[in-house]
């Protein structure tokens, strides 16, 4: 959205008691989009923007509750009174899909004008509203289960309110279609901001509506059943630092900066303590600090534990989020710990180690807690009568931890149209599906190297990649010729990149026949001829078969492999980028190859050769 656009925006805000201050200006960032930029140097204190409830929209005012002006015709009585009491932002999102379809009609046309439009999901960035293909993405990660529910909960939403607009004969309802729903809601989910922050209860009028509804408004506000937004400050952008302050005057909504802001810098808004997890699903966006990468764990303990973790001194409950009470996270480890948590506990929020402590205490552990609630396993863990509990807690959520990772990597083996494979993740795959024939290949390059095992790639692949890469092929080559059938039925995938590089090597021998040869100087000769006899009990030389398919591998070796950093897993180097060749197998679907021909001297020699 271009900042010209938001001309319209300012001047129906101006008129309507919203106002930014002189200092501040909206600009387009090349990153975040619209923002607001200090256009001077401001004194800390300053009341940035200031909100008017007149421009505010929300369920009150499509319930009109005064003072909030609905500006609009009324939703059926059977629509209001059949949502109003359980799902009341459920009528704020109808009620935004109402002020999109009034269009210049509306009393908050300029506002609804500047939000990403519903034919333009793109905008939005968030993931709820990303296509099935980009979603996959995020399959096996802490943002997959909010977007299935937040989808399921949206469609059974809009299928409730449809049902009563119907039911009240409104006009015009089959106009609300779901596209239009998940849109509001998405507004609502991304740039909205809680009533009991924003709306001071003193400003319902009770002689304006039923008793009952009066209290019912104020329960609203109080336990944030719906959320309110507000035009223009809603600009603001979220750097995850909390350096505002907002304030609930008699009229209006006011944000102000705790520090001073310097000439020309982003003045940014805080939308809570939040991982990029929740910001990812919540807002379409990341922070690139590592600190917000974190891994969200929920906890479900039975109703003993809970009397028992509730008991204890060290148990808070953010009054603002009592629904979080049981929901914790992992996180990197922090460059500072708090004096009073232990080091070897600093990864984990604080509260998940006690709470677990009292979901896997036996009998005695219990009675020792129940006797002493300021125990805290977070601050001494190691040591007296707890001491079989965190190892206890530690074995769960290291297992917890292994799981969640293993999916990810599940996962997202299926995403990637190609792999990059390193020289110690193919042995180890060698390792997992043929352990016998691993073993005998590390022992052989154990001797040649001189290395001890197990093996440390790092120092093989200095000099040795290519030498090695090319064993590994010629090992692969030679457990598919041994049953073909059997192989690529356990390795689908696998078999079909082994059958395109058939294909490609018959290419390449049609254009130039001297091609067949051993793409290797002379002491890599050495390494892969030493090696392959050992492995095959014959000498490389007085079989053809087995020098043609050495010398295929080599070919592959060179083709198909990139010069890359790659992170490795083990050894002396673990966790640091060393310099390699990595293996490149795309993941071909079988059709590509229908049309291309089986013939060719490679392919001829392979069926001569294999069972």
């Amino acid at each position: 959205m271009a900042v010209a656009n938001t001309e319209g925006l300012l001047e129906w805000a101006k008129a309507n008691g919203t106002s930014l201050s002189p200092n501040v200006e909206i600009y387009n960032d090349d990153v975040t989009g619209l923002s607001f930029r200090a256009a001077d140097d401001i004194p800390s204190s300053t009341s940035l923007v200031n909100c008017s409830y007149t421009t505010t929209l929300s369920y009150l005012n499509a319930a009109e509750v005064s003072p909030f002006q609905r500006h609009s015709a009324p939703f059926p009585t059977n629509f209001l009174d059949g949502l109003r009491r359980e799902d009341p932002n459920v009528v704020g999102h109808f009620f935004l899909v109402q002020q999109y379809l009034l269009g210049k009609d509306s009393f908050w046309r300029e506002y609804v004008r500047v939000l990403p439009q519903p034919d333009s999901k793109e905008a939005s960035g968030l993931p709820v509203l990303w296509s099935e293909d980009d979603r996959r993405w995020l399959d096996g990660t802490n943002a997959e289960p909010p977007l299935q529910k937040r989808r399921n909960l949206w469609e059974e939403e809009w299928k409730m309110g449809m049902e009563l607009l119907r039911e009240g004969s409104w006009e015009g309802y089959e106009d609300y279609s779901f596209e239009l729903y998940q849109w509001a809601a998405s507004i609502f989910g991304s740039r909205s901001f809680r009533a009991s922050l924003t709306i001071p209860e003193e400003i319902i009028q009770s002689t304006k509506m039923l008793p009952e509804h009066y209290a019912l408004n104020l329960e609203h506000i109080q336990k944030d059943r719906f959320s309110v937004l507000l035009p223009v400050m809603d600009i603001g952008n979220h750097n995850g630092v909390n350096q505002v302050d907002w304030s609930k005057g008699a009229d209006q909504f006011s944000l102000k900066s705790r520090i001073v802001l310097t000439r020309n810098s982003q003045i940014y808004n805080f939308y809570g303590d939040k991982s990029n997890s929740e910001l990812l699903v919540g807002y379409g966006f990341t922070l690139p600090n590592r600190e917000k990468d974190t891994v969200n764990l929920k906890l479900t303990p039975g109703a003993e534990s809970i009397r028992l973790r509730r008991s204890q001194t060290s148990h808070i409950i953010n009054i603002n989020q009592p629904e979080q009470e049981f929901m914790f996270h992992v996180k990197l480890p922090a460059k500072t710990v708090p004096l009073d948590q232990l080091l070897q506990l600093q990864v984990f929020s604080s509260g998940l180690i006690d709470t677990m402590s009292c979901m896997v205490a036996n009998k005695r552990e219990r009675r020792f807690l129940q006797a002493n609630l300021q125990c805290s396993l977070e601050k001494k863990s190691f040591s007296g009568p707890l001491s079989r509990n965190i190892v206890l807690v530690l074995r769960i959520l290291r297992d917890k931890l292994q799981y969640e990772l293993s999916r990810i990597q599940t996962f997202g083996g299926g995403l990637s149209h190609v792999e990059l494979l390193s020289l110690e993740c193919a042995f180890a795959w060698l390792q997992l599906n043929y352990p016998d024939l691993a073993a005998q290949a590390f022992k052989i390059i154990s001797e040649d190297q001189d290395e001890p095992l197990p093996l440390d790639w790092a120092v093989l692949v200095e000099d040795w990649d290519h030498s090695y890469w090319t064993v590994w092929i010629y090992i692969l080559w030679t457990l598919r010729l041994q049953n073909k059938k059997e192989f690529e039925t356990r390795h689908p995938k696998l078999g079909v990149w082994m059958s395109g590089m058939d294909l490609s090597y018959d290419e390449e021998l049609a254009s130039d026949v001297s091609a067949e040869k051993l793409y290797a100087d002379q002491s890599e000769q050495e390494t892969i001829d030493g090696m392959i006899n050992n492995l095959t009990s014959q000498s490389t030389g007085q079989s053809a078969c087995t020098a043609r398919l050495r010398n295929f591998a080599s070919y592959i070796s060179l083709e198909e492999t990139v010069p890359m950093s790659y992170q490795m897993p083990s050894g002396t180097k673990a966790n640091e980028f060393v310099a390699q060749k990595l293996l490149c197998v795309t993941k071909i679907e079988r059709s590509v190859h229908d049309d291309r021909p089986t013939s060719g001297p490679w392919t001829r020699f392979l069926n001569s050769i294999g069972s």
